[in-house]
Protein backbone atom coordinates (compact mmCIF):
# COMPACT_ATOMS: atom_id res chain seq x y z
CA UNK A 1 0.00 0.00 0.00
CA UNK A 2 2.70 2.39 0.89
CA UNK A 3 4.86 2.16 -2.51
CA UNK A 4 1.20 2.57 -3.92
CA UNK A 5 0.86 5.79 -2.23
CA UNK A 6 4.54 6.73 -3.01
CA UNK A 7 3.56 5.91 -6.66
CA UNK A 8 0.77 8.27 -6.35
CA UNK A 9 2.46 10.78 -4.93
CA UNK A 10 5.20 11.10 -7.01
CA UNK A 11 2.82 11.36 -10.18
CA UNK A 12 0.90 13.90 -8.60
CA UNK A 13 4.41 16.14 -8.69
CA UNK A 14 5.59 15.53 -11.90
CA UNK A 15 1.86 16.35 -13.46
CA UNK A 16 2.35 19.67 -11.53
CA UNK A 17 5.50 20.15 -12.76
CA UNK A 18 4.57 19.46 -16.22
CA UNK A 19 1.54 21.87 -15.54
CA UNK A 20 2.13 25.18 -17.80
CA UNK A 21 1.22 28.23 -15.38
CA UNK A 22 3.87 28.85 -12.62
CA UNK A 23 1.95 28.86 -9.07
CA UNK A 24 3.81 32.21 -8.43
CA UNK A 25 3.00 33.78 -11.50
CA UNK A 26 -0.67 32.97 -11.17
CA UNK A 27 -0.96 34.40 -7.85
CA UNK A 28 0.96 37.32 -9.04
CA UNK A 29 -1.21 37.94 -11.50
CA UNK A 30 -4.40 37.24 -9.53
CA UNK A 31 -2.95 39.35 -7.11
CA UNK A 32 -5.50 41.73 -5.66
CA UNK A 33 -3.86 43.55 -3.50
CA UNK A 34 -3.73 46.87 -5.62
CA UNK A 35 -0.16 48.05 -4.55
CA UNK A 36 0.99 44.96 -5.63
CA UNK A 37 -0.81 45.11 -9.17
CA UNK A 38 0.65 48.71 -9.29
CA UNK A 39 3.91 48.86 -7.88
CA UNK A 40 7.01 49.63 -9.49
CA UNK A 41 9.18 46.82 -11.36
CA UNK A 42 11.24 46.33 -8.22
CA UNK A 43 8.66 45.64 -5.91
CA UNK A 44 6.66 43.43 -8.21
CA UNK A 45 10.16 41.31 -8.53
CA UNK A 46 10.53 41.10 -4.88
CA UNK A 47 6.78 39.95 -4.76
CA UNK A 48 7.56 37.41 -7.34
CA UNK A 49 11.15 36.59 -5.88
CA UNK A 50 8.66 36.16 -2.24
CA UNK A 51 5.71 33.71 -4.06
CA UNK A 52 8.57 31.66 -5.85
CA UNK A 53 10.46 31.13 -2.18
CA UNK A 54 7.01 30.23 -0.79
CA UNK A 55 6.36 27.76 -3.32
CA UNK A 56 10.03 26.34 -2.98
CA UNK A 57 10.79 27.39 -7.01
CA UNK A 58 14.16 28.61 -5.90
CA UNK A 59 15.37 24.78 -5.32
CA UNK A 60 15.98 22.44 -7.73
CA UNK A 61 13.25 19.57 -8.96
CA UNK A 62 14.09 16.35 -7.17
CA UNK A 63 16.75 14.89 -5.12
CA UNK A 64 19.01 14.29 -8.16
CA UNK A 65 18.95 15.12 -11.80
CA UNK A 66 20.67 13.68 -14.99
CA UNK A 67 21.11 16.11 -17.78
CA UNK A 68 23.65 16.92 -20.52
CA UNK A 69 26.79 18.65 -19.78
CA UNK A 70 25.78 22.13 -21.63
CA UNK A 71 22.99 22.23 -19.08
CA UNK A 72 23.99 23.96 -15.43
CA UNK A 73 22.85 22.71 -12.69
CA UNK A 74 21.45 25.93 -11.17
CA UNK A 75 19.33 27.45 -14.34
CA UNK A 76 16.38 26.49 -11.75
CA UNK A 77 17.41 29.97 -10.06
CA UNK A 78 16.72 32.12 -12.62
CA UNK A 79 13.44 34.04 -12.11
CA UNK A 80 11.69 33.98 -15.50
CA UNK A 81 10.31 30.77 -16.36
CA UNK A 82 10.31 32.14 -20.11
CA UNK A 83 14.22 33.14 -19.77
CA UNK A 84 15.18 29.78 -17.97
CA UNK A 85 13.30 28.13 -21.24
CA UNK A 86 15.48 30.69 -23.50
CA UNK A 87 18.63 29.83 -21.34
CA UNK A 88 18.43 26.15 -21.70
CA UNK A 89 17.83 26.24 -25.59
CA UNK A 90 21.32 28.51 -25.84
CA UNK A 91 23.05 25.96 -23.56
CA UNK A 92 22.06 23.56 -26.08
CA UNK A 93 22.89 25.07 -28.87
CA UNK A 94 26.22 26.57 -28.10
CA UNK A 95 27.44 24.54 -25.12
CA UNK A 96 29.27 27.11 -23.21
CA UNK A 97 27.22 28.10 -20.03
CA UNK A 98 29.96 30.33 -18.46
CA UNK A 99 29.61 32.94 -22.00
CA UNK A 100 25.79 32.22 -22.12
CA UNK A 101 25.84 33.22 -18.26
CA UNK A 102 27.46 36.56 -19.44
CA UNK A 103 25.40 37.57 -22.32
CA UNK A 104 22.18 36.89 -20.21
CA UNK A 105 23.87 39.40 -18.01
CA UNK A 106 24.27 41.74 -20.01
CA UNK A 107 20.66 41.85 -21.67
CA UNK A 108 19.72 42.40 -17.91
CA UNK A 109 21.62 45.43 -17.77
CA UNK A 110 20.05 46.67 -20.98
CA UNK A 111 16.64 46.02 -19.96
CA UNK A 112 17.61 48.15 -17.10
CA UNK A 113 18.90 51.01 -18.38
CA UNK A 114 15.69 51.03 -20.66
CA UNK A 115 13.46 50.96 -17.80
CA UNK A 116 15.34 53.97 -16.16
CA UNK A 117 15.04 55.67 -19.26
CA UNK A 118 11.26 54.86 -19.38
CA UNK A 119 10.68 56.13 -15.85
CA UNK A 120 11.73 59.38 -17.28
CA UNK A 121 9.85 59.42 -20.93
CA UNK A 122 6.65 57.10 -20.09
CA UNK A 123 5.61 58.26 -23.65
CA UNK A 124 8.35 57.64 -25.91
CA UNK A 125 7.50 55.59 -28.73
CA UNK A 126 11.25 54.96 -29.26
CA UNK A 127 11.57 53.41 -25.87
CA UNK A 128 8.30 51.30 -26.26
CA UNK A 129 9.84 49.74 -30.06
CA UNK A 130 13.01 49.24 -28.16
CA UNK A 131 11.52 47.27 -25.53
CA UNK A 132 9.65 45.15 -27.79
CA UNK A 133 13.25 44.14 -29.61
CA UNK A 134 14.22 43.64 -26.50
CA UNK A 135 11.83 41.30 -25.26
CA UNK A 136 12.22 39.61 -28.56
CA UNK A 137 15.94 38.78 -27.41
CA UNK A 138 14.69 37.16 -24.26
CA UNK A 139 12.85 34.51 -26.75
CA UNK A 140 15.47 33.79 -28.84
CA UNK A 141 18.13 31.47 -29.17
CA UNK A 142 19.15 31.16 -33.32
CA UNK A 143 22.03 33.50 -34.40
CA UNK A 144 19.75 35.14 -37.06
CA UNK A 145 17.00 36.15 -34.66
CA UNK A 146 19.38 37.09 -31.90
CA UNK A 147 21.83 39.24 -34.84
CA UNK A 148 18.22 40.88 -36.00
CA UNK A 149 17.06 42.02 -32.86
CA UNK A 150 20.62 43.36 -31.43
CA UNK A 151 20.59 45.20 -34.81
CA UNK A 152 16.98 46.90 -34.39
CA UNK A 153 17.81 47.70 -30.83
CA UNK A 154 21.12 49.88 -32.04
CA UNK A 155 18.78 51.81 -35.15
CA UNK A 156 15.94 52.33 -32.18
CA UNK A 157 18.61 54.06 -29.76
CA UNK A 158 20.06 56.75 -31.63
CA UNK A 159 18.50 59.36 -29.90
CA UNK A 160 19.67 57.72 -26.71
CA UNK A 161 23.01 57.42 -26.54
CA UNK A 162 23.50 56.15 -23.11
CA UNK A 163 21.70 52.24 -24.48
CA UNK A 164 25.00 51.77 -27.23
CA UNK A 165 27.73 51.24 -24.38
CA UNK A 166 24.85 48.52 -23.38
CA UNK A 167 23.91 47.44 -26.81
CA UNK A 168 27.59 47.04 -27.65
CA UNK A 169 27.88 44.94 -24.81
CA UNK A 170 25.21 42.85 -25.60
CA UNK A 171 27.05 42.04 -29.01
CA UNK A 172 30.15 41.53 -27.93
CA UNK A 173 28.77 38.66 -25.14
CA UNK A 174 27.11 37.33 -28.09
CA UNK A 175 30.28 36.87 -30.26
CA UNK A 176 31.70 35.24 -27.36
CA UNK A 177 29.45 32.57 -27.53
CA UNK A 178 29.13 31.87 -30.84
CA UNK A 179 33.23 31.79 -30.84
CA UNK A 180 33.25 29.39 -27.78
CA UNK A 181 30.25 27.29 -29.49
CA UNK A 182 30.48 23.59 -28.46
CA UNK A 183 28.50 21.83 -30.52
CA UNK A 184 28.93 18.18 -28.45
CA UNK A 185 28.69 19.33 -24.68
CA UNK A 186 24.99 18.38 -25.07
CA UNK A 187 26.22 14.76 -25.90
CA UNK A 188 27.73 14.29 -22.72
CA UNK A 189 25.35 13.54 -19.97
CA UNK A 190 26.34 14.59 -16.37
CA UNK A 191 24.54 13.43 -12.81
CA UNK A 192 23.65 16.20 -10.21
CA UNK A 193 22.77 15.37 -6.59
CA UNK A 194 20.88 18.20 -4.67
CA UNK A 195 20.63 16.46 -1.20
CA UNK A 196 16.87 17.45 0.71
CA UNK A 197 16.66 21.16 -0.25
CA UNK A 198 14.22 20.03 -3.32
CA UNK A 199 10.70 20.93 -4.43
CA UNK A 200 9.82 17.28 -4.22
CA UNK A 201 10.98 16.79 -0.67
CA UNK A 202 9.64 20.19 0.60
CA UNK A 203 6.21 18.99 -1.47
CA UNK A 204 6.30 15.75 0.34
CA UNK A 205 6.49 17.38 3.65
CA UNK A 206 4.32 19.84 3.38
CA UNK A 207 1.47 16.97 2.26
CA UNK A 208 2.65 14.93 5.51
CA UNK A 209 1.62 18.38 7.54
CA UNK A 210 -2.22 18.62 5.66
CA UNK A 211 -0.34 21.84 3.44
CA UNK A 212 -1.79 21.03 0.24
CA UNK A 213 -0.86 24.82 -1.02
CA UNK A 214 -3.18 27.69 -1.89
CA UNK A 215 -5.78 27.98 -4.36
CA UNK A 216 -4.89 30.35 -7.41
CA UNK A 217 -8.52 31.08 -7.42
CA UNK A 218 -9.52 31.52 -4.13
CA UNK A 219 -6.49 32.47 -2.53
CA UNK A 220 -6.44 30.46 0.51
CA UNK A 221 -5.25 27.31 1.63
CA UNK A 222 -6.52 24.34 -0.67
CA UNK A 223 -7.53 22.25 2.70
CA UNK A 224 -9.56 25.01 3.77
CA UNK A 225 -11.80 24.75 0.59
CA UNK A 226 -11.60 20.62 1.33
CA UNK A 227 -13.07 21.28 4.77
CA UNK A 228 -16.08 22.92 3.34
CA UNK A 229 -16.96 20.66 0.34
CA UNK A 230 -16.19 17.32 1.95
CA UNK A 231 -19.02 16.70 4.41
CA UNK A 232 -21.27 18.01 1.92
CA UNK A 233 -20.09 15.05 -1.00
CA UNK A 234 -20.17 12.63 1.87
CA UNK A 235 -23.76 13.28 3.05
CA UNK A 236 -24.96 13.30 -0.81
CA UNK A 237 -22.78 10.21 -2.22
CA UNK A 238 -23.09 8.31 1.16
CA UNK A 239 -27.32 8.21 1.11
CA UNK A 240 -27.62 7.47 -2.83
CA UNK A 241 -24.98 4.39 -2.20
CA UNK A 242 -26.59 3.29 0.87
CA UNK A 243 -29.80 3.34 -0.68
CA UNK A 244 -28.61 2.30 -3.89
CA UNK A 245 -27.23 -0.76 -2.45
CA UNK A 246 -30.59 -1.28 0.13
CA UNK A 247 -32.80 -1.21 -2.75
CA UNK A 248 -30.32 -3.35 -5.52
CA UNK A 249 -29.17 -6.19 -2.75
CA UNK A 250 -32.85 -7.33 -2.09
CA UNK A 251 -33.65 -7.30 -5.81
CA UNK A 252 -31.01 -9.03 -7.41
CA UNK A 253 -31.69 -11.83 -4.92
CA UNK A 254 -35.58 -11.78 -5.15
CA UNK A 255 -34.32 -11.63 -9.12
CA UNK A 256 -32.19 -15.24 -8.44
CA UNK A 257 -34.57 -16.72 -6.57
CA UNK A 258 -37.12 -15.70 -9.48
CA UNK A 259 -35.04 -16.53 -12.06
CA UNK A 260 -36.16 -16.84 -15.85
CA UNK A 261 -39.49 -16.01 -14.50
CA UNK A 262 -42.06 -12.57 -15.66
CA UNK A 263 -40.61 -11.19 -12.15
CA UNK A 264 -36.94 -11.62 -13.24
CA UNK A 265 -37.52 -10.42 -16.84
CA UNK A 266 -39.54 -7.35 -15.99
CA UNK A 267 -37.45 -6.24 -13.02
CA UNK A 268 -34.18 -6.62 -15.71
CA UNK A 269 -35.94 -4.37 -18.17
CA UNK A 270 -36.77 -1.53 -16.03
CA UNK A 271 -33.18 -1.49 -14.48
CA UNK A 272 -31.89 -1.54 -17.56
CA UNK A 273 -33.84 1.60 -19.26
CA UNK A 274 -32.95 3.43 -15.96
CA UNK A 275 -29.08 2.14 -16.60
CA UNK A 276 -29.38 3.71 -20.12
CA UNK A 277 -31.08 7.25 -19.14
CA UNK A 278 -28.34 9.59 -19.13
CA UNK A 279 -27.66 11.57 -15.81
CA UNK A 280 -27.74 15.15 -17.26
CA UNK A 281 -30.79 14.79 -19.22
CA UNK A 282 -33.06 13.17 -16.42
CA UNK A 283 -31.27 15.70 -13.87
CA UNK A 284 -32.49 18.91 -16.31
CA UNK A 285 -36.30 17.27 -16.95
CA UNK A 286 -36.56 16.83 -13.15
CA UNK A 287 -35.41 20.66 -12.68
CA UNK A 288 -37.89 21.52 -15.14
CA UNK A 289 -41.15 19.61 -14.56
CA UNK A 290 -40.52 19.78 -10.44
CA UNK A 291 -38.66 22.44 -9.10
CA UNK A 292 -40.90 25.45 -10.45
CA UNK A 293 -41.64 26.85 -13.67
CA UNK A 294 -44.32 26.84 -16.03
CA UNK A 295 -44.42 23.30 -13.94
CA UNK A 296 -45.08 21.45 -10.59
CA UNK A 297 -42.89 23.25 -8.13
CA UNK A 298 -42.30 20.23 -4.88
CA UNK A 299 -38.59 20.55 -4.75
CA UNK A 300 -35.94 22.61 -4.66
CA UNK A 301 -33.09 23.33 -7.61
CA UNK A 302 -30.55 24.36 -5.97
CA UNK A 303 -28.59 24.72 -3.05
CA UNK A 304 -28.70 22.66 0.39
CA UNK A 305 -31.08 24.87 2.29
CA UNK A 306 -32.76 27.83 1.94
CA UNK A 307 -32.93 28.93 5.66
CA UNK A 308 -29.85 31.39 6.76
CA UNK A 309 -26.88 29.98 7.90
CA UNK A 310 -26.97 30.73 11.39
CA UNK A 311 -30.14 28.79 11.86
CA UNK A 312 -29.20 25.33 14.02
CA UNK A 313 -28.33 22.15 12.70
CA UNK A 314 -31.16 20.24 13.38
CA UNK A 315 -33.77 22.84 12.14
CA UNK A 316 -32.32 22.59 9.05
CA UNK A 317 -31.92 19.21 8.31
CA UNK A 318 -35.38 18.28 7.47
CA UNK A 319 -34.61 21.13 4.70
CA UNK A 320 -31.86 19.66 3.99
CA UNK A 321 -32.58 16.49 3.62
CA UNK A 322 -35.65 17.91 0.83
CA UNK A 323 -32.72 19.81 -0.70
CA UNK A 324 -31.37 16.17 -1.69
CA UNK A 325 -34.12 14.28 -2.70
CA UNK A 326 -33.65 14.99 -6.47
CA UNK A 327 -29.60 14.79 -6.74
CA UNK A 328 -29.29 11.32 -4.64
CA UNK A 329 -32.16 10.16 -7.29
CA UNK A 330 -29.88 11.21 -9.77
CA UNK A 331 -26.94 9.74 -8.61
CA UNK A 332 -28.67 5.94 -7.46
CA UNK A 333 -30.78 5.20 -9.89
CA UNK A 334 -27.70 4.29 -12.29
CA UNK A 335 -26.98 2.42 -9.87
CA UNK A 336 -29.59 -0.44 -9.66
CA UNK A 337 -29.44 -2.00 -12.70
CA UNK A 338 -25.28 -3.10 -12.22
CA UNK A 339 -25.17 -4.10 -8.71
CA UNK A 340 -28.65 -5.43 -8.64
CA UNK A 341 -27.56 -7.57 -11.84
CA UNK A 342 -24.09 -8.31 -10.04
CA UNK A 343 -25.97 -9.58 -6.88
CA UNK A 344 -28.36 -11.77 -9.18
CA UNK A 345 -25.30 -13.64 -10.79
CA UNK A 346 -23.12 -13.94 -7.31
CA UNK A 347 -26.59 -15.85 -6.01
CA UNK A 348 -26.95 -17.85 -8.94
CA UNK A 349 -23.98 -18.86 -9.07
CA UNK A 350 -24.11 -20.07 -5.01
CA UNK A 351 -27.38 -21.75 -5.75
CA UNK A 352 -25.58 -24.43 -8.30
CA UNK A 353 -22.75 -25.39 -5.79
CA UNK A 354 -22.86 -28.71 -4.32
CA UNK A 355 -23.02 -27.70 -0.62
CA UNK A 356 -26.56 -25.84 -1.62
CA UNK A 357 -27.57 -29.17 -3.06
CA UNK A 358 -26.61 -30.74 0.23
CA UNK A 359 -28.71 -27.74 2.42
CA UNK A 360 -31.56 -29.06 0.50
CA UNK A 361 -31.21 -32.46 0.76
CA UNK A 362 -30.85 -32.38 4.45
CA UNK A 363 -34.68 -30.42 4.38
CA UNK A 364 -33.17 -27.06 4.99
CA UNK A 365 -36.50 -24.48 4.52
CA UNK A 366 -35.63 -22.02 1.44
CA UNK A 367 -35.63 -18.99 3.40
CA UNK A 368 -32.45 -20.99 5.56
CA UNK A 369 -30.66 -21.62 2.40
CA UNK A 370 -30.91 -18.32 1.33
CA UNK A 371 -29.75 -15.86 3.70
CA UNK A 372 -27.99 -18.62 5.63
CA UNK A 373 -26.09 -20.41 2.94
CA UNK A 374 -26.02 -18.85 -0.16
CA UNK A 375 -26.36 -15.02 0.41
CA UNK A 376 -23.16 -15.19 2.19
CA UNK A 377 -21.07 -16.70 -0.29
CA UNK A 378 -22.47 -14.10 -2.90
CA UNK A 379 -21.34 -11.46 -1.13
CA UNK A 380 -17.92 -12.22 -2.09
CA UNK A 381 -18.55 -9.86 -5.42
CA UNK A 382 -20.75 -7.03 -2.99
CA UNK A 383 -17.01 -6.37 -0.96
CA UNK A 384 -15.39 -5.76 -4.21
CA UNK A 385 -18.17 -3.21 -4.91
CA UNK A 386 -17.43 -1.71 -1.49
CA UNK A 387 -13.86 -0.45 -2.45
CA UNK A 388 -15.06 1.69 -4.47
CA UNK A 389 -16.88 3.34 -2.28
CA UNK A 390 -14.51 5.67 -0.31
CA UNK A 391 -12.81 7.18 -3.25
CA UNK A 392 -16.84 7.61 -4.41
CA UNK A 393 -17.30 9.88 -1.49
CA UNK A 394 -14.55 12.15 -2.03
CA UNK A 395 -15.03 12.18 -5.93
CA UNK A 396 -18.16 12.82 -5.74
CA UNK A 397 -20.52 13.89 -8.62
CA UNK A 398 -19.29 16.61 -11.03
CA UNK A 399 -22.58 16.70 -13.34
CA UNK A 400 -25.14 16.07 -10.23
CA UNK A 401 -23.54 19.08 -7.81
CA UNK A 402 -22.97 20.92 -11.22
CA UNK A 403 -26.40 20.80 -12.28
CA UNK A 404 -27.67 21.38 -8.68
CA UNK A 405 -24.90 23.92 -7.68
CA UNK A 406 -24.36 21.42 -4.61
CA UNK A 407 -21.26 22.58 -2.91
CA UNK A 408 -19.42 19.31 -2.76
CA UNK A 409 -16.42 18.42 -4.25
CA UNK A 410 -17.65 17.67 -7.67
CA UNK A 411 -18.22 21.16 -7.95
CA UNK A 412 -14.78 22.46 -6.72
CA UNK A 413 -13.22 19.91 -9.18
CA UNK A 414 -14.98 21.61 -12.68
CA UNK A 415 -14.31 24.71 -11.19
CA UNK A 416 -10.73 23.90 -10.55
CA UNK A 417 -10.38 22.50 -13.83
CA UNK A 418 -12.22 25.68 -15.91
CA UNK A 419 -9.92 27.95 -13.66
CA UNK A 420 -6.43 26.13 -14.12
CA UNK A 421 -6.38 25.78 -10.30
CA UNK A 422 -3.46 22.99 -9.82
CA UNK A 423 -3.13 23.04 -6.17
CA UNK A 424 -7.14 22.10 -5.74
CA UNK A 425 -6.53 19.24 -8.38
CA UNK A 426 -4.01 17.65 -7.11
CA UNK A 427 -5.10 17.70 -3.65
CA UNK A 428 -7.92 15.75 -4.90
CA UNK A 429 -5.52 13.56 -6.94
CA UNK A 430 -3.97 12.39 -4.01
CA UNK A 431 -6.80 12.26 -1.53
CA UNK A 432 -8.77 9.85 -3.61
CA UNK A 433 -5.42 7.74 -4.85
CA UNK A 434 -5.16 7.07 -0.74
CA UNK A 435 -9.12 6.35 -0.15
CA UNK A 436 -9.03 3.92 -3.21
CA UNK A 437 -6.12 2.34 -1.67
CA UNK A 438 -7.37 2.21 1.83
CA UNK A 439 -10.98 0.82 0.17
CA UNK A 440 -9.13 -1.88 -1.51
CA UNK A 441 -7.56 -2.43 2.14
CA UNK A 442 -11.02 -2.51 3.77
CA UNK A 443 -12.58 -4.98 0.98
CA UNK A 444 -9.64 -7.55 1.65
CA UNK A 445 -10.17 -7.52 5.19
CA UNK A 446 -14.27 -8.08 5.04
CA UNK A 447 -13.07 -10.78 2.32
CA UNK A 448 -11.65 -13.15 4.97
CA UNK A 449 -14.50 -11.74 7.25
CA UNK A 450 -17.00 -13.09 5.66
CA UNK A 451 -15.57 -16.24 3.78
CA UNK A 452 -12.88 -18.64 6.73
CA UNK A 453 -11.59 -20.09 3.70
CA UNK A 454 -9.75 -16.94 2.71
CA UNK A 455 -7.10 -15.91 5.28
CA UNK A 456 -3.95 -13.61 5.01
CA UNK A 457 -1.35 -15.63 7.40
CA UNK A 458 1.07 -18.66 6.21
CA UNK A 459 -1.05 -21.70 5.37
CA UNK A 460 1.39 -24.30 6.53
CA UNK A 461 1.64 -27.57 4.09
CA UNK A 462 1.44 -30.89 5.74
CA UNK A 463 3.11 -33.79 3.83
Amino acid sequence: MLPALLLSIILAFLLSEASPTDPAEGLLIGERDQKVQHSSRETIIARYRELRHKFGLDRPAFYFSISSYSQPDTLYKVLQSSDRKMLARLADTYGDWKEISIYYSSLDELEKAVDELKEKHPYNDSLLNLNESLTGLYHSYKKENILYFLNNLSAQSVSFPSLQMQIISCKRAFDDVEKNRNSYSKYIPTFHFYGLNNRFNHWLVSLCKGDFGESFSERRPVISILKEAIPWTILLNGIAILIAFLVSIPTGVFMAIKKNTFYDRFISVLLFILYSLPVFWIATLLIIFLCGGDYLNFFPSSGVSDLPSNTPFMQKLPDILWHLVLPVFCLGYGSFAFISRQMRSAMNASFSQEYIRTARAKGLDNSTITWKHAFRNALLPMITLTATILPALISGSVVVESIFSYPGIGQKSLIAVQTQDYPVIFALLIITALLTMTGNLIADILYAASNPRISFTEQKKFD
